[in-house]
């Protein structure tokens, strides 16, 4: 039963074209326990994101096909909660973007900051949980449930 109430982890996607950089972040996220799908431009991202239903996107703005941005209104209306990593300014983007309620990482960036824009996430969106909380809360939850009666 707890199997369909949590899932063992949690699944990001991960839109970027540099491959080193897809590949640093991917092997990262794997070691602190998540699932990663990669995509290498918009309309790989548009296929993964329905065939793969992720808990969340780290999305480059700059793709060899257009502007990451154009998934931003894909991503909310699906609600996917979404971390974008750029080149650009914060302040480039604002001027860009029609929204401006989002997770940013101005590239180069560290993968404790990383870490830091996916569990942002996590607060803001309770559908998004970490793992760890999600089986905390679990196990507590059961164990009130099963112990005996003082």
């Amino acid at each position: 039963m707890a199997k369909s109430i949590l899932k063992s982890k949690m699944l990001l996607l991960v839109v970027e074209d540099e491959e080193s950089i897809s590949q640093l972040m991917t092997d990262f996220l794997q070691a602190k326990g998540y699932k990663v799908v990669v995509a290498k431009n918009i309309e790989e991202a548009r296929g993964k994101c329905k065939e793969s239903k992720p808990d969340a996107v780290i999305l480059d703005m700059l793709l060899p096909d257009g502007f990451g941005g154009e998934l931003l209104g894909h991503f909310e209306k699906m609600e996917i909660p979404t971390v974008i990593t750029s080149i650009l300014s914060r302040e480039k983007l604002n001027d860009l973007l029609h929204t401006k309620e989002y997770q940013f990482l101005q590239k180069p960036f560290d993968l404790s900051s990383l870490l830091d824009s996916v569990h942002a996430l996590a607060q803001k969106n309770p559908g998004f949980m970490d793992k760890s909380l999600a089986v905390a809360m679990l196990l507590a939850a059961l164990s009130r449930n099963l112990a005996p009666a003082l």
